[in-house]
């Protein structure tokens, strides 16, 4: 699977994203979107660990934090 860093701002915070699935159907208030690609994030120093789901086009469309969940509610 890849790995990157996609929003490092050092000393304050670093990321680690892994892709953990792909090809995945997923409907949420804003519409339902196909081959979507769930990652993992993990923040640094915290180590707090985040999922997001990100479709084709549109950009993520639900992110999983720790403390809760945020879905896409519109796209135009």
């Amino acid at each position: 699977m890849a790995a990157w860093t996609a929003g490092d701002v050092p000393p304050i915070t670093l990321e680690q994203d892994i892709v953990v699935r792909e090809g995945r159907s997923l409907t949420v208030t804003g519409g339902s979107y196909d081959d979507v690609i769930v990652f993992r994030e993990i923040l640094a120093p915290d180590g707090d660990v985040e999922f997001k789901y990100y479709a084709r086009g549109t950009g993520v469309i639900r992110e999983k934090p720790p403390d809760g969940q945020v879905d896409l509610i519109s796209c135009t």
